[in-house]
């Protein structure tokens, strides 16, 4: 009994590393390994929500990174850059999906959209 037991639990946490499809999948790594690939000095990310700017600074400490705000869109160090990169997650939440959909249609009235890309509960947009 006590090895099916040992089995099954294995069986579990092998399923939930491993699967593609597990819903508390979170790929912030690659998904800010292709903003680095991407990004020049003066680009910025903006997080939403906000407190992804820990994860930022963890992956990708050389990036310039700044919580989604609306006050942030038209601060300087954004509205200078070259590329704006929109970082986001927790889209389960309807105030982080409203606060991203309403950055974005900001975003898209200012800047030509370049490029998105998609990972496990991860969405990056790279506007110009």
């Amino acid at each position: 009994v006590s090895g099916l037991l040992a089995v099954t639990l294995v069986a579990g946490l092998l399923d939930q590393q491993l699967n593609e499809a597990n819903p508390r999948r979170y790929d912030f790594k690659p998904a800010l390994r292709t903003v680095e690939a991407r990004a020049r000095p003066g680009d910025v990310i903006l997080c939403n929500p906000g407190y992804l700017i820990s994860v930022v600074h963890y992956y990708a400490p050389q990036l310039s990174a700044q919580p989604n705000r609306p006050q942030a869109l038209s601060s300087p160090g954004v509205s200078d850059a070259r590329s704006v990169f929109l970082l986001g997650s927790f889209f389960n939440i309807p105030s982080e999906k409203a606060a991203m959909d309403a950055s974005y249609r900001q975003l898209g009235g200012k800047r030509r959209l370049v490029r998105e890309w998609q990972f496990a509960n991860v969405k990056v947009w790279e506007f110009r």
